[in-house]
C-alpha cells in the first residue's frame, strides 16, 4: 500500500524548519516524516511513504492523524513569526 501525504503551506519570514509526522500505530508514536526548511512562498509538500504504509492507519477506525510543526533554526526577522496553512490531506491506495 502507499500512503501520500500532502500540506500546502508558507511562513511569513526566514530561518524556520517544517516538520511533518504521522501517529505510527504499531508503535504508539509520532513518526517523522519529512524535515526541511520552510518556504515563504505558498506551496505544497507532498511525501509518499510506500514502505509498509499501513502502520500509519487505524484498522479499527480508518483514522490518521499527523502533526505539522514549524521551529526557528535561528534568529528571525520577524517577531512573532507565523505558519499559515490552506490544506493537509492525505491519500492512501491499498
Amino acid at each position: 500500500s502507499q500512503l501520500r501525504f500532502s500540506v500546502e503551506s508558507f511562513v511569513n519570514t526566514g530561518n524556520l524548519n517544517r516538520k511533518l509526522e504521522l501517529f505510527n500505530v504499531v508503535t504508539q508514536a509520532y513518526e517523522q516524516i519529512d524535515l526541511q526548511g520552510a518556504s515563504q512562498t505558498e506551496g505544497i509538500v507532498e511525501i509518499l511513504i510506500s514502505s509498509d504504509a499501513g502502520r500509519f492507519v487505524n484498522s479499527t477506525t480508518g483514522a490518521v492523524s499527523a502533526k505539522v510543526s514549524w521551529k526557528a533554526t535561528s534568529t528571525t526577522f520577524i517577531y512573532p513569526w507565523n505558519a499559515k496553512v490552506d490544506h493537509i490531506f492525505w491519500r492512501l491506495n491499498p
